[in-house]
């Protein structure tokens, strides 16, 4: 299907072969390990590589995807060797955030979006919750091996969080598993969806746009994500206002896992292959973050200081319902999940484009159970979740909110 590139103009198809060599270079080097994710705390703590395996899942998915699309043996070939190299990284079937650390549900299903594994995709069973949710890790009072000792700090991430229900959804369906979890747990946290550890709404959208598109009973909800996320998109096709072009091509994945038209979202594509030929100007993206409560306001005034003063350390310093939290970024600094997510959007919508052209569907869409429809950028007013001037903002204001709770009791700790 190398004929697939003639659909899309010269700026897109520099940018689609440009974003998948990079993949490949960054996630299958020829000699080394792949390239990781950078984990920046506040407070002036040292920032260290953090995020080896858990990232190069949709790494994965993208040379996967652009092997099969432009036959390309030196992507297969590539796909094989993350292939091999995350398989070497289970731990007990399942998989970690970096190497040896804390095997997790979010984790696991990251990198299930690159590796096929049936069996996996059960084991993340081990994690539901009562009510269809699930935890993201497996937690306890004391210390025990495999599980994340719920201390004060922490204790808000022993919870279902929505963001995985989608990915396990999404999933199951893929692998022709019945859902798991009821269309009542997505329409009730839809309004507030979010992730624990989700730093960019657009992000968490696609992961909603691949777990409603699985679920049965959720056509209108899928309408209103599509009707939410064009509404947020700018008159040059950009979507985002941090993170523009991570935005942008997480935005271009959740409107084609709803079937909106490829036709309609061309000036985003053009504005995506824009974005990637400046993206060495742009601060690096950071898809991801956590928090911990921790009384920042009553540390020693020349280190609060200096904090508030460096703007990017001021957005890490954020009150959630009256608690303080300490915000951990994690940057995509060498650029793999930057290249992937720029090729998967890339290639989605080139593959969309084609298709449509030749009056088919293909026969692997994501959109499972979303019916075609002809939208268009919505008259519906900005949800404040897009317009937030910074990612401490958005975590602050969106991200974390429906993730804090008033009682510990009502955290998920066993015993």
């Amino acid at each position: 299907m190398a004929h697939v590139l003639t659909a899309a103009g010269g700026g897109v198809r520099r940018a689609l072969a440009e974003s998948l060599a990079e993949v490949a270079r960054l996630a299958a080097p020829a000699e080394g390990a792949p390239a990781s994710l950078t984990r920046s705390p506040p407070l002036g703590v040292a920032a260290d590589r953090y995020g080896d395996v858990a990232p190069l899942g949709p790494a994965l998915l993208a040379l996967r995807r652009g092997a099969r699309a432009l036959r390309d043996p030196a992507l297969a070939d590539a796909a094989g060797r993350v292939r091999a190299y995350l398989r070497g990284k289970r731990r007990g079937g399942l998989w970690p955030y970096h190497t040896g650390s804390l095997t997790t549900s979010i984790d696991s299903s990251l990198v299930l979006l690159g590796v096929r594994d049936r069996r996996a995709v059960q084991r993340l069973e081990a994690f539901r919750a009562d009510g269809g949710g699930y935890v993201p890790q497996h937690c306890t009072r004391g210390v025990e091996r495999g599980k994340m000792t719920a201390g004060p700090r922490v204790l808000h991430w022993c919870q279902p969080d929505y963001s995985i229900a989608c990915l396990v959804a999404h999933l199951r369906a893929r692998a022709g598993a019945q859902p798991s979890t009821p269309a009542a747990y997505f329409h009730d946290g839809f309004d507030t969806r979010a992730g624990l550890y989700i730093a960019n709404p657009y992000l968490m959208d696609w992961f909603a746009a691949l777990g409603l598109s699985a679920i049965a009973g959720t056509d209108e909800l899928r309408g209103r994500l599509a009707a939410e996320v064009l509404a947020g998109m700018a008159d040059d096709g950009g979507f985002g206002t941090f993170d523009r072009l991570g935005s942008t091509a997480a935005a271009l994945l959740a409107l084609h896992a709803l079937n909106v038209p490829a036709r309609g979202l061309r000036r985003s594509h053009a504005r995506l292959a824009e974005l990637w030929a400046s993206r060495a100007d742009a601060p690096p993206s950071r898809p991801f973050y956590s928090s911990e409560r921790f009384a920042w306001s009553r540390e020693a005034p020349w280190t609060l200081m200096a904090s508030l003063m460096n703007p990017d350390s001021a957005e890490r310093l954020i009150r959630v319902n009256g608690e303080e939290h300490v915000v951990t970024l994690y940057e995509d600094g060498d650029g793999v999940w930057t290249s992937s997510m720029t090729a998967l959007a890339l290639l989605q919508g080139i593959r969309r484009r084609t298709v449509a052209d030749a009056g088919v569907v293909p026969a692997d869409a994501d959109a499972r159970g979303a019916s075609p429809a002809n939208h268009q950028k919505a008259d519906v007013p900005v949800h404040p979740r897009y317009t937030c001037a910074t990612q401490g903002a958005y975590i602050a204001g969106h991200a974390l909110p429906p993730y804090i709770r008033k009682r510990e009791e009502d955290y998920h700790v066993p015993g």
